[in-house]
Formats: structure tokens, sequence, C-alpha cells
């Protein structure tokens, strides 16, 4: 038998020095044995919502066998080689929306939130749990304060519950606006809140900006503005603003990666993807900090540890293009190891050679651990795809 449930208050956890955010942890009360058959259907009910036919094909946050390498794959072969039609005879979309939503998670208002869940979730139960676990509030030095709006970052579900308020705020209403108002070839590619829009024309994009700002007003939402830039970016941006007396096309920042133009050894356009440097920056005083706190541990154990963090940031950079940015991370890792070891004593022997010999001896090398982006199976995966009456019926109400 399900018994009542309350949610308890969320502590706060400092995100920056100078902003507090408030971390959501999901607790109860007290722990009942409930018998496995009770929450069955409630589970059944949630899985619907993430079944691959429901989401659409622009969206790689929170999916089953979906994640930010798929979206960031997307966002590196999909505007530079786009669909088989339009764009692609033409040379591909000339102008990139880099856009992201200010404070998302904050504010998300809970009214259209459950409204977009009961059309997937019919238990009222489920719903009800749902309310309390928004509502639960926070409590800052002993003060209890009540939560109107946003969902509780660090709580497992609310990447769900984010992508479900965007699927109905953004990404039916973007296929809709490509189908209607378009005049070129538009490929979207969204991880969480941030996205990318690539466009052939730079009407649909400045019009796109435009109806996103009108459409995200709607839902309590509001674009960052300084993080929001409409660039000129393909293989033919730096031609075009070479001729008019500019400079080299500009940059952007996505799940990590700085995206330029660039060109192979053969001549011919690539994005490339490098690793942003205020991110291994951070990072690399974070290690420098830690093989302080290490030094004078055995160097098995302080080669185990780096070699694990090395080959972490080699899992995600490690892509075509950004070898030597990965490779530039483990070579001052290294460095900052040898000075830790150095300083365990006045009288070290410790040289360059033999440093050598132990981040041979344990890092990884520096090499791509990733494919390039199979141009044609991205085509499939940015591409919106038709979605259920049911969904289009939504998004027509909604944008009207």
């Amino acid at each position: 038998m399900l018994q009542s449930w309350r949610a308890l208050p969320q502590p706060s956890w400092p995100r920056t020095p100078r902003r507090w955010l408030p971390v959501g942890v999901a607790a109860v009360t007290w722990v009942t044995t409930t018998p496995m058959r009770t929450w069955t259907p409630i589970l059944t009910a949630i899985r619907a919502t993430t079944t691959p036919t429901r989401w659409s094909r622009c969206c790689d946050r929170c999916r089953l066998r979906r994640g930010c390498w798929r979206a960031c794959g997307a966002g590196a072969s999909g505007p530079a080689h786009p669909g088989p039609q339009g764009a692609a005879r033409k040379g591909g979309p000339y102008r990139d929306l880099d856009a992201d939503i200010r404070g998302f998670y904050d504010a998300i208002d809970h009214g259209w939130l459950l409204t977009f869940l009961q059309h997937r979730i019919a238990d009222r139960r489920v719903l009800r749990l749902i309310r309390k676990w928004l509502g639960a509030g926070v409590i800052e030095n002993g003060t209890w304060t009540k939560s109107v709006a946003g969902a509780p970052q660090g709580a497992s579900a609310s990447p769900l519950l984010a992508n479900v308020y965007l699927h109905y705020v953004f990404d039916l209403w973007a296929d809709w606006w490509r189908r209607r108002y378009a005049h070129g070839d538009v490929i979207i590619v969204r991880f969480a809140d941030d996205h990318i829009v690539g466009f052939e024309h730079q009407r649909d994009a400045q019009r796109f900006l435009s109806d996103l700002r009108e459409r995200l007003a709607k839902f309590c939402l509001e674009l960052a503005p300084e993080k929001t830039r409409l660039i000129e970016f393909g293989r033919h941006a730096a031609r075009r603003r070479r001729a008019r007396g500019l400079g080299r096309p500009e940059s952007f920042e996505f799940l990590g990666f700085t995206h330029t133009c660039a060109k192979t050894k053969s001549g011919r356009f690539m994005r490339k993807r490098i690793t942003v440097s205020k991110r291994m920056r951070a990072k690399l005083r974070e290690v420098n900090d830690e093989l302080k706190r290490r030094r004078h541990q055995p160097i098995p154990e302080q080669g185990r540890w780096l070699a694990s963090v090395v080959r972490g940031h080699l899992a995600y950079y490690a892509v075509p293009g950004n070898t030597d940015a990965v490779a530039a991370f483990r070579t001052q890792a290294t460095r900052h190891w040898y000075r830790a070891l150095r300083r365990r004593s006045q009288r070290t022997r410790l040289n360059w050679e033999r440093m050598n010999r132990l981040a041979t001896r344990w890092l990884p090398p520096a090499r791509p651990m990733h494919p390039w982006p199979n141009a044609n199976a991205i085509r499939l995966r940015v591409h919106l795809a038709r979605f259920q009456h049911a969904d289009q019926g939504v998004c027509a109400r909604r944008s009207g």
C-alpha cells in the first residue's frame, strides 16, 4: 500500500564564491517496505516519458543511449555537413546561433511543468509526489524558504523534468517554426538548456532569435544576453569575412569545447573542437592542489590517482584535432607532479630523466580516443522528426 510521503527541504551549496545555489537531494522522512509490484505501474508511467518516440531528435540530454558526446558530435558535424537537400549543395548553413537560457533550473514554472507531465503520466499519486518535491523549499542559516519556481539542482529527477519542460517549450515549437517560416536549411542541436542552431540564411536566423525570445517569455524564461550570439560560421565564413575586411570567423563554446573554423592538411574545411582554456586551467589548479596534499604518499599511490585524472580527461576531450590540448594537459599535470615530489625533501635527487620514466609508467599517452563524427549518421540525429498529433496539438495550442 502506497503511504504518504513528504519532501524534506533542500540545503544550499556554493556554485561560485559569489553565488549560492540550492542543491536538492531527494529524501524522505521515513522509509517503508512497499512491495515492488506497487511501484511497477508508477515506474512504467514515468518510463513512458523517456521512450525515443516521444522526444525530438535534436535533444540528447537525459535519454537512453544518448548523451553529451552525441550532441557534441552533431554540433561538430551537423552544420558543416547538412542534409541531402538545400544547403548541402551550397556549402552548408552560414549562421550559427549559440544560445543559453538564463537560470533555467531556477526559472521552471511548476504549473506549466505539471501540465506537461499530465500528458504522459495519468497516476495522480506520482504527480502529487512531484508537486511536493518541487515545493519542498530551501533551508539557509536555519530559515526555511518556500520554492515557488525552479527544479532542485543536483537531484536525479531534475534533468528529466527539465527535459520534459524544454521538449514542449522549445523542441516542438522549433520544429513547427522550421516547417512554417524557414526559407533554407535549419539544423538544431540541444543538450539541456544549451542549444546550437545552424541557419542557411541570415534572415531566418534573425527571425528565429526574435521569435525564440517571445516564445520563452510565455513560459517565464529568457535568454542570457552574455551567452547568446549570432555568428557567421561555416566553410565560406573565412572567405566572406576576408572580402569585407574583417578578421577570422568567430568561435563559440559548446559542451566544454571551443568550436572554430579550420582546414585539414589537404585544405578542406573542418569544424575543429578545442578544449575550453579556462576549464583546463581550472582543472589543472585542482590537480596541483590535490598533488600538494598527496605529496607524502607513496609514488605508486600518487601515480594511480593522477592516472585516473588524466584518463578521465582523455576520455572526454581526446577528439580528433584536439591532440595538442590534451597533450598540454598531460604535460602540465606531469610538471605539477614533479614539483610536488621535489618538495618532499630538500635533498631530493629527482630529475627530469627519472620524472619522464614515472610519467611514462603511470600516465596514459595523449592520443585520440574518439573517431571522427560520421556525417551520414549525424545527419539523422540532428534533423527534427515529425511528432505525433498529440504533441503537435500541444505545440500549436501553446504557441497560440
